[in-house]
């Protein structure tokens, strides 16, 4: 009698905190680098690290709680019911992901919390330590476009340096919205960049503001043309993001 090659599975035993877990070895094996690396390393005989209840494989720095949710993901047929987890509970199988090298399994939290209410500064925050470029943007705009300022307790999440250009991001946006308002009232015609929205008294051939040569300009009527604010404020967005 032999064992098939492709469904004779071998188990690992990992302890977390004190709770031993005994697992399907294959899926660390095949989706995880981390994992791959250290099954390959040599073993002497039959006992290795993981081998059983006696000499578990140890996981340091881990919650129990956030490994047994991981071990739900890579577990669950993606023909069964969706699990379902907190934001809190996503997060952490997001950082075991990224730490082990599952590189697939790493897409999964990221889309269920697009799906969900995430606070703005967590997905920065998120988007940061993971490389997640996609949330970036949005989420900066969201908080630069909010009533609200600035907390101290996001001050210190996002870090001075982030939170202050925010800060200066917000206040210039306020500035820009008053200058057209100030051109409302105002009986001389000026004009528009219409990359950075800088007024001036005549086009000139390189905007002052953003300096674009041969600028695109137009005349701003008596009106609130607060699209100009946006797009400037957008500019400013880009620039700290290169900054990040």
């Amino acid at each position: 009698m032999s064992r098939d090659e492709e469904f004779f599975f071998s188990l690992i035993t990992f302890e977390v905190e004190g709770h031993l877990f005994r697992v399907p070895r294959k899926p660390f094996e095949d989706e995880s680098h981390v994992f791959r690396d250290m099954f390959s390393l040599p073993s002497k005989g039959e006992a290795f690290e993981g081998s059983g209840e006696a000499l578990p494989l140890r996981l340091e720095g881990i919650k129990s709680e956030d490994f047994r949710n991981f071990l739900k993901i890579i577990h669950t047929p993606h023909y069964r019911r969706k699990v379902s987890l907190t934001v809190e509970q996503w997060v952490a199988v997001l950082n075991l992901a990224h730490m082990w090298g599952f590189g697939e399994i790493q897409q999964l939290p990221i889309r269920e919390l697009e799906a969900v209410n995430v606070d703005m500064v967590l997905k920065i925050e998120l988007a940061r330590k993971y490389s997640i470029e996609s949330w970036l943007r949005p989420a900066l705009r969201t908080i630069r476009d909010r009533k609200e300022s600035l907390t101290d307790v996001e001050v210190c999440r996002l870090g001075w340096k982030l939170a202050s250009q925010i800060f200066r991001i917000r206040e210039t946006k306020y500035q820009r919205y008053v200058e057209h308002l100030e051109q409302l009232f105002s009986k001389k015609e000026k004009y528009a960049c219409m990359d950075c929205g800088s007024l001036e008294q005549e086009p000139q051939r390189m905007c002052p503001g953003c300096g674009i040569y041969k600028a695109t300009w137009t005349v701003v009527e008596r009106s609130v043309s607060s699209d100009y604010a946006d797009r400037a404020a957008e500019l400013d967005i880009d620039n700290l993001i290169e900054l990040l």
